[in-house]
């Protein structure tokens, strides 16, 4: 399953945590991916 990750000075950045949390189609209720959490580092980071 895909993971979204962060974007960071144009460029995708995978960021420090490893939590992830589901990306969910609302029309039918189906996971579709999953979406990496930004830890406070990451935060900073921008």
């Amino acid at each position: 399953m895909a993971v979204i990750s962060h974007w960071l000075n144009n460029k995708s950045y995978p960021g420090t945590r490893v939590d992830t949390a589901p990306v969910t189609n609302p029309a039918t209720g189906a996971v579709t991916g999953q979406v990496a959490l930004a830890s406070v580092e990451d935060a900073r980071a921008v």
